[in-house]
């Protein structure tokens, strides 16, 4: 049983050490990227201040357009989205299939970050830092 201790031990003090530099590098960025992450399209839901993908943005180096709302998830309007001018849209739940027809046309397709592993970004554990890996790639492109 000890083994595992001392390996559980390990695994979190490495996942501390990995969580530090994150936010070391986020905070060396200047001019921070914004984004809004879609949870849904309809109705309209944008995860805000204090939720997972609002942390896993700013791990990411990016400032979350929504970080000032009332509320971690909420329904906005689509307008609102647009207002916004993110740089960038995050949608995690499979590809964005109608993001080519109505308000989706607005938004250029190398702005909008879809693909990612949703299970990977969006459960918290040891292979989140792997999904923020991806998403800052993403973002670099």
């Amino acid at each position: 049983m000890g083994r595992f201790l001392v390996r559980g031990n390990a695994e979190a003090e490495k996942a501390t050490r990995k969580l530090e530099a994150l936010k070391r590098e986020a905070a060396a960025i200047k001019n921070k990227p914004t984004a809004l992450w879609i949870i849904w399209h309809n109705p309209l839901l944008i995860a805000g201040p204090g939720s997972l993908p609002d942390s896993i943005m700013q791990l990411a180096g990016l400032q979350n357009l929504a970080a000032n709302v009332n509320s971690s998830y909420f329904r906005c309007s689509r307008e609102w989205m647009v207002l916004q001018k993110p740089d960038y849209l995050i949608w995690t739940v499979g590809d964005l299939p109608f993001r080519r027809e109505g308000i989706w046309k607005v938004f250029p397709e190398h702005k909008i970050i879809s693909g990612l592993n949703g299970d990977i970004l969006l459960r918290p554990g040891p292979r989140v830092f792997e999904g923020i890996e991806s998403l800052k790639q993403r973002i670099r492109k």
